[in-house]
C-alpha cells in the first residue's frame, strides 16, 4: 500500500518537479508574504516555496530540490536547542514544530552547499543550532541605548560590517542604517561563523559561514522589508 501510495504521489509530481527552473528557494515560514515578494523582486522566474505548510511527501521533494534556503523571522526559539536559557521566563513561547523543521533546512544547506540566508529569527537560529547561545532579552540583560524593538512597527539603528566580512569586501560597505525588531539577540558565537557586523551596543547584526567556498549569512534586520542598496547586494549575491 505504502509503495503504491508514493507511486501516484512521484507521477502527480514528476511533471510539477520537471518544469523547476535553475533557482528553487525555499523559505521557511514567510507571514506576510514580503520574503517571497522580495525575491520575486529581483528575479520573477524563481520557484518559490513556503517550507512550513506544505506535507510531508512535498517537503522530502523539494528539499533535494532546494537551490537556495532562506529562514524567516519570527517567535522566539526554544532554549534547549542552545543547552538552556539562564532567564527562560524572559522568552516568549516557541514554536517547537517550527523549529524542528527550520534546524533541518539548516543542516541540510549546511551539509549539502546549498546557499543559506537566516532572517531576524533565522539568524538567531543558525547560531543556536550551531554551537553558539542566545540573550533572552536585550531590554533586561543588556540595558542597551539603542531601541532594537518597537511595539507595532520597526525600529532603525546603525550597524558597522566588519573587514572581512562580504558586505565590506565585496559591497564595499563600512556602516548601513538598518530596521530592527527583535529582544533577542546572540550571546556566544557559533564556532561556524565569524561576526560580520555589529552594532554600537556591541550586538551581532550579521555571521557569515568561515568556510570562503559556501555561502551561509545571517541578518539580524529585514532586508525583504527595506529593499534598499545593501539588501539588493545581499539577494543578488544570495541568488547568484
Amino acid at each position: 500500500m505504502n509503495t503504491l501510495k508514493y507511486l501516484l504521489i512521484f507521477c502527480i509530481l514528476a511533471p510539477f518537479s520537471l518544469e523547476i527552473k535553475a533557482q528553487t528557494v525555499i523559505i521557511s515560514k514567510d507571514k506576510n508574504k514580503q520574503i517571497m515578494e522580495w525575491v520575486q523582486w529581483h528575479n520573477p522566474s524563481a520557484k518559490i516555496f513556503e517550507f512550513y505548510y506544505l506535507n510531508a511527501d512535498s517537503q522530502i521533494l523539494l528539499i533535494n530540490q532546494a537551490t537556495h534556503i532562506i529562514i524567516g523571522g519570527g517567535e522566539d526559539i526554544q532554549d534547549g536547542i542552545y543547552g538552556g536559557s539562564e532567564f527562560p521566563g524572559l522568552c516568549g513561547k516557541p514554536n517547537p514544530y517550527r523549529d524542528s523543521l527550520e534546524v533541518v533546512l539548516i543542516q541540510h544547506a549546511l551539509q549539502k552547499n546549498v546557499p543559506l540566508l537566516g532572517i531576524c529569527r533565522g539568524h538567531q537560529l543558525m547560531n543556536a543550532s550551531t554551537g553558539g547561545t542566545l540573550l533572552a532579552d536585550i531590554d533586561s540583560l543588556l540595558h542597551s541605548p539603542i531601541q532594537h524593538m518597537l511595539v507595532g512597527k520597526d525600529s532603525a539603528h546603525q550597524v558597522k560590517f566588519t573587514e572581512k566580512s562580504i558586505f565590506h569586501k565585496k559591497f564595499q560597505l563600512k556602516t548601513v542604517a538598518v530596521n530592527s525588531t527583535h529582544h533577542q539577540c546572540i550571546k556566544k558565537l557559533s564556532p561556524l561563523f565569524f561576526e560580520a557586523a555589529n552594532s554600537t551596543d556591541g550586538i551581532i547584526e550579521a555571521i557569515q559561514i568561515k568556510n570562503k567556498n559556501r555561502f551561509a549569512i545571517g541578518v539580524q534586520w529585514h532586508p525583504e522589508r527595506l529593499r534598499d542598496e545593501t539588501s539588493l547586494k545581499l539577494l543578488k549575491e544570495f541568488l547568484k
